[in-house]
C-alpha cells in the first residue's frame, strides 16, 4: 500500500547508502576521472553538446556579456539555449566554473550518474524499503542502460536530463503520501531542475507521464482538494524557478525552428519496446531488427532480468496480497505511459488533431521519442526494490522446508533469502556495468585539432567553420572565442541564413567559391575574403572595419572617412544598442546589425543587454523566497498524507514491528 516510510536526512544507515552509491559511481564512470586537456568523452557529438557551458567561462570573463552566446550561427541570446543545453543546470555550473567546460563536463558526468542512483536510493526509501533494497536499486540505476547508452551519441544534455528527470519522482511520491507544503517544495524544485537540463525529449515525456498521478487524488474531497493544491504549488514554484530560461524563451520563441520528422521514423512499437530492458546484445542495437534504427542511443535501456523478475514480484502488494496496493499500481502505470509516449503513438495523434498549431509543431519536433522510454526505468527500477523487499521479508524455516520438499533437515537450517538473492543481486549489477562500459571513455583529440584551432585565429572576429561532421573541433574552437559559422545544432533561427565563413576547414573538396590557403594533414583551410565580419559599404566603395570582443560586447572600428551603411554579421534581436564615439544610434531593420556611420564615426559600440534577462531573474528570486517561505511555515499537528492509514503510519525498517510515527504533516 502506501507508503509506510519517510527518508530522514542525516541519518547513519542513509549516509552510508550515499558513500557506497559514490563509490559505485566511480567504478562505473572511471574513465571520466582521467581529467588530463587532451582527452575528451567517447561520443561523436560530445564537444558540439557541451559548448552552451562556455557561458560561465564567458561570464567569469566578461559578466554581462554571456547573456549573448555569439560564437555560433550569427549568434542567439545565450539563455534561450537552456532549452536544448544543459548549461543552467546546478551541477554545469559548479564543475564549469570549477574546472572548465571540457573537465567539468567529466565530472559532471559522473556527478549525474550519481544522481540517478541517488533518485533511485531515495524513491525506494519514500516508497518504505528496506536499506538493502533501496541500496541496490540505487545501484542499477547508475549503471543502466538508460543513463550509459545515451552516450553513443555522446549527447551530454540526454544524460543529465535523464539524471534529473529521476529526481522528480522521490517528491512526487513524497508529496502523495504526505502532502505536506515540504514536499510540494521539493517537487517544485525537483521539476524545475529538470525543465532546465536540456534536450527537451525528458520534459516532453515528463509532460506526459506526470499527469498519471492525477488518479493518486482519488480519496476523501478535502484531502483530494489538499493534494491540488499542494501540486499547484509545486506547480508556481517549478515555473518560478525556471524563469531565468522561460522568459527569455518565452520571448524568443516565434523566431526558433527546429528539424522535425513528421513521420516519427526513430518510434519502436509499444509491443517492443520492454525488450529493451532485458537486451544486453550491443549487436542487437546497431541492427534495424525489431523495427527499430541502428542506432543504439535511442534505444538501449537495460537494466536486466534480475530487476524486471522483481518488479513484477513488486506489482504483488504487500503484506501476502497477490493484487497491486495503490502505489504498485501507479508506478506500474508511470511505466506503461512512458513506454506508449516512447512509441509516439499519441504524439502522431496530437500532431494530426492537435488544434493548436504551436502544439502540432511541437509534436513533430519530437524526433526522437525511443528516448522518453528512459522515463519508465525509475518506476521500474522502484517496483524492483518492492519486489526484493518483500522477498527479503521471507524466510524458509527448516519445517516449512520439510513441508515442501518431504526431507529431513537438520534443526539448525533457516534459509535467509539474502544469501539465495545475493549472487543473482551481485551479477545484474556487474551484468548492467559491463553493457553500459562500452560508453564510458574518454579518446584523445585527433592531433590536427589544436594546430587547425590555431590557424583560425585572427586579430579581429571573423566567422569560420570547422570540418564538417567533426565535433571534436567545435568545443576547442569555442574555447578559443572562435566564431562558428555552424555548430550543427537540430534548431536555428526561423527564416534566417548562417553567417558565411572567412575561413573554412575542411576535408575533401574544396568549398564552392573560397580559395586554398594551406594543409594541415588532411585538413585544408580555404578563404573567401569577401565574407568579411564587419563591413561600411557607400556608393559602391567597400572598408572592412576590425571587430573585435566576445558575446554581447562588441567593439568596432573603422577608418571609412566617407561614412556610410556598417553592417556586423551578428543577429539583430531585441536588446542590442548601440552607439558611436559614445554618442546613442538608432539600428537598421533587417537580420544583422546594422546602422548608418557618420562621415566621422571611427568607434562603434555594439552591446547586447536584453529587459527579459533581469525579469527572468527577479522570477527565479521570487521563487527562491517562496520557497523558503513554504519550507520555513509553522507545521500543523494534523496528520499528513492523503493515503496514509494509521496502520501504515511507520519509519522505514524492516518488519511490521517499527512503532516510530510518522512526522506531522504541514497541512
Amino acid at each position: 500500500m502506501w507508503t509506510r516510510g519517510y527518508v530522514t536526512a542525516g541519518t547513519f544507515t542513509s549516509c552510508l547508502s550515499l558513500v557506497a552509491l559514490g563509490a559505485w559511481t566511480l567504478v562505473v564512470t572511471r574513465p571520466w576521472l582521467n581529467l588530463e586537456a587532451g582527452m575528451i568523452p567517447t561520443g561523436r557529438e560530445f564537444g558540439q553538446s557541451i559548448l552552451t557551458h562556455h557561458f560561465w567561462t564567458q561570464m567569469q570573463e566578461c559578466g554581462a556579456c554571456a547573456l549573448w552566446f555569439g560564437n555560433t550561427r550569427g549568434g542567439v541570446p545565450a539563455l534561450v539555449n537552456g532549452v536544448v543545453g544543459s548549461m543552467l543546470h546546478p551541477l554545469v555550473a559548479i564543475t564549469a566554473l570549477g574546472w572548465g567546460v571540457l573537465n567539468g563536463s567529466k565530472l559532471a558526468l559522473i556527478g549525474a550518474f550519481f544522481m540517478s542512483g541517488v533518485a533511485q536510493w531515495w524513491l525506494a526509501r519514500v516508497l518504505g524499503t528496506g536499506t538493502l533494497a533501496a541500496l541496490w536499486s540505487g545501484a542499477v540505476a547508475v549503471a543502466g542502460g538508460h543513463m550509459a547508452s545515451r552516450m553513443d551519441l555522446g549527447s551530454f544534455s540526454l544524460t543529465i536530463s535523464m539524471a534529473a528527470s529521476a529526481m522528480v519522482y522521490p517528491p512526487l511520491f513524497l508529496l502523495l503520501r504526505n502532502g505536506t507544503r515540504r514536499a510540494a517544495v521539493m517537487l517544485g524544485i525537483a521539476i524545475a531542475l529538470a525543465g532546465v537540463s536540456g534536450n527537451g525529449y525528458m520534459q516532453v515525456g515528463l509532460a506526459f507521464t506526470l499527469p498519471v498521478v492525477l488518479i493518486g487524488l482519488i480519496g476523501p474531497r478535502d484531502r483530494a482538494w489538499l493534494m491540488m493544491v499542494r501540486f499547484a504549488q509545486a506547480a508556481v514554484l517549478a515555473l518560478l524557478l525556471a524563469s531565468p530560461m522561460l522568459v527569455p524563451f518565452a520571448r524568443f520563441s516565434a523566431q526558433f525552428a527546429k528539424d522535425v520528422d513528421p513521420t516519427f521514423r526513430s518510434a519502436q512499437p509499444l509491443a517492443y519496446l520492454p525488450l529493451n530492458f532485458v537486451i544486453a546484445d550491443h549487436r542487437f542495437f546497431t541492427t534495424d531488427a525489431l523495427s527499430k534504427l541502428p542506432f543504439p542511443f535511442f534505444y538501449a535501456n537495460f537494466v536486466g532480468w534480475v530487476p524486471v523478475l522483481l518488479a513484477a514480484c513488486g506489482l504483488g502488494g504487500r503484506r501476502g496480497s497477490v493484487a497491486p496496493g495503490r502505489t504498485e499500481l501507479l508506478l506500474g502505470m508511470l511505466i506503461v505511459t512512458a513506454l506508449w509516449v516512447a512509441s509516439a503513438a499519441p504524439l502522431a495523434w496530437l500532431a494530426q488533431h492537435a488544434p493548436s498549431r504551436a502544439l502540432r509543431e511541437t509534436m513533430v519536433g519530437v524526433r526522437a521519442a525511443p528516448l522518453i522510454a528512459g522515463l519508465a526505468v525509475p518506476p521500474l527500477l522502484a517496483l524492483a526494490a518492492l519486489g526484493l523487499d518483500r522477498v527479503l521479508r521471507l524466510r524458509l524455516t527448516r519445517s516449512r522446508v520439510q513441508a515442501l520438499t518431504g526431507a529431513r533437515l537438520p534443526r539448525w537450517l533457516a534459509i535467509s533469502p539474502v544469501v539465495l538473492l545475493l549472487p543473482p543481486l551481485t551479477l545484474a549489477l556487474q551484468d548492467a556495468r559491463v553493457f553500459g562500459a562500452r560508453w564510458i571513455g574518454v579518446t584523445p583529440f585527433s592531433v590536427e585539432v589544436p594546430e587547425v584551432i590555431l590557424a583560425l585565429q585572427a586579430d579581429r572576429l571573423r566567422w569560420v567553420g570547422t570540418p564538417l561532421g567533426e565535433h571534436f573541433f567545435l568545443e576547442q574552437a569555442v574555447a578559443a572565442r572562435l566564431k562558428l559559422s555552424d555548430d550543427f545544432l537540430t534548431w536555428h533561427w526561423r527564416d534566417r541564413k548562417f553567417p558565411e565563413p572567412t575561413v573554412q576547414a575542411s576535408r575533401g573538396a574544396q568549398p564552392q567559391g573560397m580559395t586554398a590557403e594551406r594543409a594541415i594533414g588532411g585538413v585544408v583551410l580555404s578563404s573567401a575574403p569577401l565574407q568579411e565580419y564587419a563591413v561600411v559599404e557607400r556608393a559602391g566603395a567597400r572598408t572592412v572595419c576590425d571587430g573585435r570582443g566576445t558575446g554581447g560586447n562588441i567593439d568596432v572600428s573603422c577608418d571609412a572617412t566617407q561614412g556610410g551603411i556598417l553592417t556586423v554579421k551578428e543577429h539583430r534581436w531585441d536588446g542590442w544598442e548601440a552607439t558611436v564615439d559614445g554618442q546613442p544610434v538608432p539600428l537598421r531593420p533587417g537580420q544583422w546589425l546594422s546602422l548608418e556611420l557618420p562621415p566621422a564615426g571611427r568607434s562603434v559600440s555594439l552591446r547586447y543587454r536584453p529587459w527579459d534577462v533581469p525579469v527572468g531573474l527577479a522570477m527565479g528570486a521570487v521563487g527562491v523566497i517562496l520557497a523558503f517561505l513554504w519550507w520555513r511555515q509553522p507545521r500543523s499537528y494534523r496528520t499528513g498524507g492523503l493515503y496514509t492509514r494509521a496502520s501504515e503510519s511507520r519509519a522505514p525498517g524492516r518488519g511490521s514491528g517499527s512503532s516510530t510515527t510518522l512526522p506531522p504533516g504541514n497541512v
